[in-house]
């Protein structure tokens, strides 16, 4: 599946699903507001429990743009951007969990006056997605500038944006094989 349409109709269900369970609320409090009387999260729940999806910004499909390696939030616009090379290559969950990032992004542009300080986008997706997040990566993600300028369509743009291919990163530690046979893997998220 590599078309951008395809990914959003999951992923909108996805929403759906975090939105009708609770799951948004407690991801938006947690990491980007702890107003939930917010009008536009007010108006978003109610969208998502319609499967309604106009409360979500417009994502545009970016061709021949190297400056956005995955996808960015541009809150002048209102618009995710999705790097089309990147969505060829990649896989669902990636595609969900920079989505949710973004979104996050959006979030936060919408209920507060100012950038809240870090990647709040990261951090709301590791929270729906129920992530574990080490110490030092979310040291990290607290202090991260994931702003840059960009242009986009002739627009010279201010955006937020994912910084990984993946949010969440792999690390080998370990593997052993018991007289079983049975293999045993650690890895860490990073």
């Amino acid at each position: 599946m590599n078309s951008l349409n395809d990914y959003l109709n999951l992923w909108f269900s996805r929403l759906t699903s975090f939105g009708i369970e609770g799951t948004l609320n407690n991801a938006i409090f947690s990491t980007i507001t702890d107003n939930l009387n917010h009008q536009y999260l007010i108006k978003l729940n109610k969208d998502l429990a319609r499967s309604s999806y106009e409360s979500i910004p417009e994502i545009l499909l970016l061709q021949n743009n190297s400056e956005i390696q995955t996808a960015a939030y541009s809150s002048k616009n209102e618009i995710i951007y999705v790097n089309e090379d990147w969505l060829k290559k990649t896989n669902q969950t990636d595609v969900f969990e920079v989505l949710t990032e973004e979104l996050g992004h959006h979030i936060d542009h919408k209920v507060n006056s100012n950038d809240t300080p870090g990647d709040e986008g990261y951090l709301f997706a590791a929270k729906l997605f129920e992530k574990e997040i080490n110490p030092q990566a979310l040291k990290l993600a607290s202090f991260e500038d994931d702003s840059k300028i960009v242009t986009v369509n002739g627009e010279v743009l201010k955006v937020e944006q994912n910084i990984s291919q993946s949010l969440f990163k792999t690390r080998w530690n370990s593997d052993s094989v018991n007289e079983d046979g049975e293999i045993t893997l650690e890895v860490y998220l990073t």
